[in-house]
């Protein structure tokens, strides 16, 4: 029987693939993405625990629709000069736009540079935090956003615990939701506390400045802004040296990230320290202005007239004021000589 050649392309048999062997890999990874998974789904099922328990009786930020905060009393002479405040709260609202840029950047370099793209808490701000606190052993940066500070002025303690920080960051999502971002930074720079009693840019620009918050130069707003922190530590009044390093720090970071070219911040930084003529309140007409909160009490209310920011608009002329002060002044000495009269001390005598 004759042999034939055996065909090149015959195919070997396939070995068959041993049954109950293991991918190592594809165990590996679908075990990490279930741990993955698993670790997101409970995150969120914790967070979602965490937002429900504390966002029991948190206030309606939407109330802030109608901000009002408390604002200074005015009394007026009759020639318009003001002779009188009442107030709790030194504050003098102003509106966004007439805040000058600077003040606004000075604000956002020192406090908050990402405030217009976070959505009311800033997660890297937080870590950044995190780490700087970690590495010097305490507490020596804060991660709270602009609207995180002002829903805790707004609403909640000045406690510093867990919880009243996660209510806090509540509300400042909540706050971002329902205002504006402009609206927002606008609400802060009236509500802030700048120290000296004063509330508020406006308040704090003519305290410090002795002028109106549009014409302060750019070094003068760089210390406004630098004050939030620390109010009395930063007091250009207090602590002249400190305030003024500070002050220097915010004009640096203004123009590292850019919102102020290098030659503005070197002119800045040589700008003298010096305080302006501070606003005094003379109260020329102690027993009228006495008289007229007494009639505005009546009328108005204890609250309005220390909250309400009243003008008050009087008949009292300052120069006849002051000559029938100086009248009777004249006459109590005549009668004190030609009758002797000391008062009721002099009876003891």
């Amino acid at each position: 029987m004759q042999d034939w050649p055996k065909s090149k392309n015959r195919k070997r048999p396939e070995k068959k693939k041993i049954k109950g062997k293991f991918n190592l890999r594809k165990i590996l990874v679908i075990s990490f993405f279930s741990v993955v998974l698993l670790c997101l789904t409970l995150g969120f099922i914790g967070a979602g625990f965490i937002y429900f328990y504390f966002s029991k009786d948190l206030p309606d930020v939407r109330q802030l629709k109608v901000y009002q905060p408390s604002t200074i009393t005015q009394i007026y002479s009759d020639s318009d000069d003001k002779i009188a405040e009442f107030y709790i709260e030194k504050r003098i609202i102003v509106e966004l736009e007439n805040i000058p840029l600077s003040l606004k950047q000075a604000t956002l370099a020192v406090e908050d540079s990402n405030f217009y793209y976070h959505f009311g808490i800033d997660p890297k701000a937080i870590f950044r935090a995190f780490l700087t606190n970690i590495k010097a052993g305490r507490v020596v940066e804060g991660g709270s956003t602009i609207t995180q500070q002002l829903t805790k002025t707004m609403f909640l303690s000045r406690e510093r615990t867990l919880p009243r920080k996660i209510k806090e960051a509540i509300l400042a999502v909540r706050l971002e939701l329902v205002f504006t971002k402009d609206e927002i930074l606008e609400m802060y720079l009236n509500q802030i506390y700048y120290g000296h009693g004063t509330y508020g840019v406006e308040a704090a620009a003519r305290n410090y400045f002795g002028k109106s918050v549009k014409d302060l130069t750019i070094a003068e707003c760089a210390m406004i802004a630098s004050l939030p922190k620390a109010p009395n530590n930063y007091s250009p009044y207090k602590n002249p040296k400190r305030a003024l390093k500070r002050r220097n720090h915010v004009i640096r970071r203004m123009a590292n990230i850019s919102f102020i070219n290098q030659e503005e911040a070197k002119l800045a930084l040589q700008e003298d320290f010096h305080l302006g003529k501070v606003e005094k309140m003379l109260n020329k007409a102690p027993y009228f202005v006495e008289h007229v909160r007494r009639i505005l009490e009546e009328n108005f209310g204890s609250s309005k007239l220390y909250r309400a920011g009243l003008k008050v608009y009087t008949t009292l002329n300052i120069n006849m004021q002051e000559s029938a002060q100086r009248a009777i002044k004249k006459n109590l000495l005549i009668a004190d000589k030609r009758y002797g009269y000391r008062g009721p001390l002099g009876l003891l005598t």
